[in-house]
């Protein structure tokens, strides 16, 4: 997805700039072909308008005085022209005027034009007028600005109002759009810019982007240009008037549908080993108004295995102007009532999550007084252009929808009117189709393959859904690609799809892209593997030559400046600016595209056919950073055959953490791969395709198949418990009892906080109803009683009923207990830090227990903490004691490769979204890693500290607090001081200080300090008091 500011769009016709003296006061323009005219209720001003294809237009620009509910959203009259009697009013083009917001300049009935309706404008004329000299390219119309001028060439004509530029002649007094020259003005400046005076331009504002319209000296070029908030253009306002023929409609609105169950997007998202998953329902055609009332009945006619429950969903995800409602449905009769939704499109959705083939199948009828209607749908091989355009005339519903077994595409009532009533949609979805397949070609699925595991998703199941979204740029996610409202052209027509293809293919590339390879910012590189082999396969079936992706230019400038570096300060995700200034301003994603670039011509397309294959019957679905490239490195030299470490060295891709690179040159060292051949003479990262030897490309001589690995380098030991008891201290504060099922759990005190020292193993018992029993998480079936590693439960869990976000989390923890927020890990991480004199890796390893079995053969961790210094003194005196109890994926009902038990310990964070604390074993990092809601992980809980530590604690013997009239942290001890450090929540060191001894009292001054939460550590004689203060 690339982000785009989200400008405003001016359309400019340009002519040779001299500007005019006076503005002549006769009628420039010529009204006598208009189709009628209208009174603007609110002032009483006569516009003209003309129909152009469906679509009728201003002849002339908008004058309308009023203010919106932003003052600043307000035009101007021209100096020149203080009553607008020729020019109308300029209004200004700034990011927050929408289309939607600009449209209330316009009359009642009327609403302001879009880029993509200023396109169908043009195009319409071209067709209608036979303007045969007009060159379209993209967006640019050379030769269109001389027809839709008005007003007379001074020159030629004496009171003409632009300077110069072809003679306006009769056809464009024939097409009457009436063009006039009234620049660009800038309100800051009071005056027009140099090369946007009036005479020289006639600029056209609307919401949402601006175009850049430029003409060469003579082709009277129409393009876009973007400008800011300052500048000012003319608009006009335009309104449909299609006509819909009135023809029977043939398309099947059936009232009762018997569904299948299917396996859910997130199934197949996993068996694809993809990122994002799609659209797994089913569509209706029918539509729910906000204030109406749906009655539905449903009947098992199969049971399914795993009791899954139909739902309906009313609104489309993601569309603009959805408020999307998932409901349950129960068997028998259903009536949703009006303030349970909010109006929308109707979809059901009928799915199983588990391992097993789906086998529900059921029946879902609207009964007779249920208050749905038909919305337009176009079904692709079944409904014709002019029955659609029937529907469009008959069912006036906010959205219509186009959809194939492959896809579905909503588009808002204005959009479908705009784009689809003229669009061969035929020809439309079958570009759409061909893109999918390439991309899904490049991903090495095939559906005569023997292995239905490299399948593509099976057709009339699961779609890919293609939206409009209120978003400033293009964007890919879960269930959806999203478009923005200058954008629609490039999923609704054609020429937008086929005929452009990279945005498109761009964002449905982003739902192709496979964690498990993905490393650090390539993010926006990975992607275009699917852009790139779309794009050229259109190239090859258009009968073009192949054509090469990056430019010659750009080899070169990448080659001299980034590749020249010493191999060490080759970092493929150095920070964005610095290697976009390191390579002369080439975009950093298309220099890390380079790389993924190289393999296609060196390579072919069979490389990353594999690599996808590969991906997916080795069950990866992605590990930390150093295990993603670990993955990329290891996989790709399998493949090609070769050792390329040394490639992807050079590019700055490789592997730092001791562990894992000692891991992979191990196995580098055992399938002892050659070098690429020729690799003195040139080695790869240096071949581009402007300078490729003969013997490109090269065969590939590794493996085309594979199967997963073991789950862990070894295996667990027998007696997990005996390990556990044998190297984990519960040196501990105390025990607590939890009242639900009588469990005992030990509890330490770290600073602020009375933590527990073992897992939860809570499983939703409420202590009286016997059916509550193992209601919540999931416990490994190596230790199917959670003794162990006590229980696993979702990283920030859904509402059944709603898939609405709780805090169901806030009851899982004993009474007076809660699940630690990030804020309050962080403050853990900070004290052990600080009590125990530990650095940040030196940390991580004294938190865990359990023993490492690199070292001894009954350890815990299955990977060895290499160089972390953990000292077992420290550790046990800690007595933390995370356990590496994984990470469990419900949907897989099973571990993943870097997920499983002995490789890393999980805990659930509280968040907005998925968040969790995780320590590795083989690395010294905590990292905080964004997981869904199909992921399970540990939970230890927390109090405000209360009670008396076996150990004797002190009573705090200092008053610390700030002062923020003087700015200073104020330290009032009743012992004397002998030292403070502070430090800020990420740990870092901000202040030290040796005092005097007889000094009890400290004032700290603050001044340029961040604002936020510090933690104040003081230490006097027999006391050491931790104080958190927040800085204002």
């Amino acid at each position: 997805m690339k982000t785009f500011n989200f400008l405003c769009l001016t359309f400019i016709f340009w002519s040779i700039a001299i500007v005019n003296s006076q503005v002549p006061k006769t009628d420039n323009a010529d009204y006598s072909s208009k189709t009628g005219s209208i009174t603007d209720s609110r002032d009483g001003k006569v516009y003209a308008y003309k129909k152009y294809g469906s679509t009728e237009w201003f002849m002339q620009n908008v004058a309308y005085e009023g203010t919106l509910t932003n003052p600043a959203h307000v035009g101007l009259f021209l100096p020149k022209d203080p009553q607008g009697e020729v020019y109308g009013m300029l209004y200004p083009s700034t990011n927050t005027l929408s289309t939607a917001i600009m449209t209330q300049f316009c009359p009642e009935g009327w609403k302001a034009p879009s880029k993509g309706e200023y396109m169908n404008l043009y195009d319409d004329i071209i067709n209608e007028y036979d303007l045969a000299d007009v060159v379209k390219t993209s967006d640019t119309y050379a030769n269109l600005g001389k027809y839709l001028r008005a007003g007379g060439v001074d020159g030629t004509e004496q009171d003409g109002l632009w300077e110069s530029g072809t003679i306006i002649d009769a056809k464009s007094a024939q097409i009457g759009f009436n063009a006039l020259p009234s620049g660009v003005f800038n309100k800051t400046a009071q005056d027009f810019d140099k090369g946007d005076s009036m005479s020289t331009k006639a600029s056209f504002a609307y919401g949402g982007f601006y175009q850049y319209f430029m003409r060469g000296a003579d082709n009277e070029e129409v393009k876009s240009t973007n400008r800011n908030s300052r500048h000012h253009a003319a608009i006009r306002c335009i309104r449909y008037a299609p006509v819909f023929p009135d023809i029977e409609i043939a398309t099947p609105y059936p009232t009762s549908i018997e569904i299948m169950q299917i396996n859910s997007a997130d199934k197949e998202k996993t068996r694809l080993r993809q990122s994002m998953k799609k659209y797994d329902h089913v569509i209706t055609g029918f539509y729910i108004a906000p204030e109406k009332e749906l009655k539905i009945k449903v009947e098992t006619l199969t049971a399914s295995t795993d009791a899954a429950s139909p739902r309906i969903i009313i609104g489309t995800r993601g569309q603009i102007n959805n408020s999307v409602k998932d409901l349950a449905l129960k068997e028998g009769l259903n009536t949703i009532t009006a303030n349970m939704h909010e109006g929308g499109l109707i979809y059901f959705r009928y799915v199983t999550d588990v391992d097993a083939e789906p086998q529900g199948k059921i029946r879902i009828s609207f009964v007779d007084d249920s208050q749905q209607t038909r919305a337009p749908k176009y079904v692709y091989g079944t409904t014709s252009d002019e029955e659609f355009a029937s529907m469009m005339g008959k069912y006036v519903t906010p959205e219509a929808i186009f959809y194939s077994d492959y896809l579905l595409a909503v588009a808002t009532r204005d959009r479908a009117l705009t784009y689809s009533m003229k669009e061969d949609k035929n020809k439309w979805i079958n570009g759409l189709h061909f893109i999918l397949e390439k991309e899904d070609e490049i991903s090495g699925l095939d559906n005569s393959d023997a292995n239905a595991m490299h399948h593509r998703m099976k057709s009339g199941e699961i779609r890919y859904l293609m939206i409009e979204n209120a978003s400033t740029s293009p964007h890919a996610t879960d269930w959806y690609t999203a478009y923005p409202e200058n954008s629609v052209n490039r999923y609704l027509t054609y020429s937008g799809t086929y005929g452009q293809p990279w945005m498109l293919g761009h964002e449905v590339g982003h739902q192709h892209q496979q964690s498990a390879y993905q490393i650090n910012k390539s993010t926006e590189s990975t992607v275009n593997i699917y852009t790139w082999m779309a794009f050229k396969e259109i190239d090859k079936a258009e009968g073009r030559p192949e054509p090469n992706r990056t430019p010659e230019a750009k080899w070169d400038t990448v080659q001299k400046y980034y590749l020249s570096l010493p191999i060490e300060e080759r970092i493929y995700d150095m920070a964005d600016a610095d290697l976009q200034e390191l390579n002369k301003g080439i975009n950093r994603d298309e220099v890390r595209f380079m790389p993924w670039e190289q393999f296609f011509f060196v390579f072919g397309d069979q490389f990353y056919k594999t690599l996808h294959r590969i991906t997916r019957e080795e069950h990866k679905a992605g590990g930390n950073e150093q295990e993603r490239r670990f993955y990329l490195i290891w996989t790709a030299s399998r493949i090609a055959g070769y050792d390329l470490r040394n490639h992807f060295d050079n590019w700055g891709i490789r592997v730092t953490e001791d562990y894992t690179l000692l891991q992979m040159n191990k196995k580098f060292e055992e399938a002892n791969l050659p070098l690429p051949p020729h690799n003195d003479e040139i080695p790869l990262y240096l071949i581009t395709p402007y300078n490729k030897p003969s013997w490109i490309p090269l065969a590939l001589q590794g493996i085309t198949t594979s199967s997963p690995e073991e789950q862990s380098p070894d295996s667990q030991p027998e007696d997990q418990m005996a390990s556990r008891n044998k190297y984990c201290d519960y040196s501990k504060t105390s025990n607590i009892v939890d009242a639900r099922d009588g469990k005992t759990y030990r509890y330490k005190n770290y600073g602020e906080y009375d933590w527990f020292v073992e897992n939860l193993n809570w499983d939703g018992y409420d202590g009286i109803d016997e059916s509550s029993r193992k209601t919540l998480g999931y416990n490994s079936s190596e230790d199917i009683n959670g003794l162990v590693y006590g229980r696993l439960y979702p990283v920030w869990p859904t509402n059944a009923a709603n898939n609405a976000v709780t805090k169901a989390y806030e009851n899982w923890c004993p009474s007076g207990w809660t699940v630690p927020t990030k804020a309050e890990w962080d403050e853990l991480f900070i004290f052990t830090k600080d009590t125990y004199s530990l650095t940040s890796s030196t940390m991580t390893s004294c938190l865990w227990c359990g023993g490492d079995r690199d070292e001894v053969a009954d350890g815990l961790w299955a990977k060895g903490a290499a160089g972390h210094g953990n000292d077992p003194d420290i550790a046990k005196e800690m007595g933390f004691n995370a356990l590496p109890a994984g990470v469990y994926n419900k949907n897989l009902l099973t571990y993943e490769n870097a997920d499983a038990i002995g490789l890393k310990a999980n805990f659930v964070v509280p968040s907005s979204t998925y968040y969790s604390e995780v320590m590795l074993a083989s690395s010294d990092i905590i990292t905080y890693p964004n997981r869904n809601s199909h992921h399970n992980g540990s939970i230890r809980c927390i109090r405000p500290k209360v009670g008396t530590s076996i150990k004797e604690v002190v009573a705090p013997q200092s008053n610390v607090y700030f002062d923020q009239a003087s700015q200073t942290i104020n330290i009032n001890s009743s012992n004397v001081i002998q030292e403070v450090s502070i430090f800020d929540i990420s740990g870092k060191n901000t202040y030290k200080n040796n005092v005097d001894s007889k000094n009890n009292v400290l004032i700290i001054n603050t001044n340029g300090w961040n604002r936020g939460v510090y933690i104040v550590k003081t230490q006097g004689l027999g006391s050491v008091d931790v104080v958190k203060v927040l800085v204002r």
